[in-house]
């Protein structure tokens, strides 16, 4: 009898766990907060996953209303442990993120998390700093399309790749003033960086956080956005160097930056940075994060 308890116990643990999980989906998606986890393109994921948590919490207290106890004849023991401290500690690992999740304030990634993880000035400075040297060599066009030349699909994706990237190119080099939104942030930090020598001496506006790492000189600051594919696990920072008078502005203050784009050399690199012409504080973006 007071095994038979035991597996009633674990099974209604057991859903009420995943009932919580649903909760806390739920949650995220009702509040809007769901944004500081993950990127919106896997967003639809989490709507499956809602529903799958709920039939299958739903499903553990049916099982536990109807009594079955079914044998899969495999000959292994499928039992619920006799110790009751190995069940609690295994069912804190599922409940207490549940309850963090439900109870706690979210924080948005910031300049301590931008420290451990270094900055990326544009795709091209990222794949530098994380392949092997054997391995660091640019990829052209051309080589990728003689690359796919044997499927046919694939070449007319890239191509109508190139065309539409070549396209938003030869706008941001024809424009006045290059305006970096939060749709373009990556490509734009991107281009600017692959193609540096044609877009020096134009001016940029762009929005970011102040992150100035320890040592830096009073007159620079990274003005930054944190970049997701994903989720914010892999996530990296994405910005450019600023130079002027921000010695008053503080760590993770957004600001808003006008300037001219200009370059230094950093271990043999030009990498892009900014003269600054005008500085401003601006109030955080409802969404910090920028997507791949």
């Amino acid at each position: 009898m007071k095994q038979e308890q035991r597996k009633i116990n674990h099974v209604m643990v057991r859903g009420i766990v995943l009932l919580g999980f649903t909760s806390l989906l739920l949650k995220l998606v009702i509040t809007g907060d769901l944004k500081y986890f993950i990127a919106p393109k896997v967003a639809p994921l989490t709507y499956f996953s809602i529903a799958a948590f709920l039939l299958m919490g739903i499903a553990q207290f049916w099982r536990n209303k109807s009594g079955d106890d079914v044998d899969c004849d495999c000959g292994s023991d499928h039992g619920t442990s006799d110790s009751d401290n190995k069940s609690i500690i295994i069912y804190s690992m599922f409940i207490i993120p549940i309850l963090t999740g439900m109870f706690f304030s979210n924080n948005t990634l910031d300049s301590a998390v931008a420290a451990n993880r270094g900055v990326h000035f544009g795709e091209k400075t990222k794949s530098v700093n994380n392949q092997p040297d054997t391995q660091k060599k640019t990829i052209t066009e051309s080589e990728a399309q003689e690359s796919t030349t044997s499927n046919g699909s694939v070449t007319d994706q890239f191509a109508n790749w190139s065309q539409e990237s070549d396209v938003e190119e030869k706008n941001l080099l024809s424009s006045e003033k290059i305006i970096v939104t939060d749709e373009n942030f990556i490509y734009t930090m991107d281009k600017i960086m692959q193609k540096l020598d044609l877009f020096v001496g134009k001016e940029i506006e762009f929005v970011g956080f102040v992150y100035r790492p320890e040592g830096f000189p009073d007159d620079q600051i990274i003005v930054s956005r944190f970049g997701v594919a994903c989720c914010i696990a892999d996530s990296d920072i994405v910005g450019m160097l600023s130079i002027g008078d921000v010695s008053g502005f503080q760590q993770d203050e957004w600001v808003k930056v006008n300037g001219t784009i200009d370059k230094f050399t950093y271990q043999e690199i030009g990498l892009p940075s900014v003269k600054i012409k005008s500085i401003e504080k601006v109030p955080k973006l409802d969404d910090p994060y920028v997507y791949y």
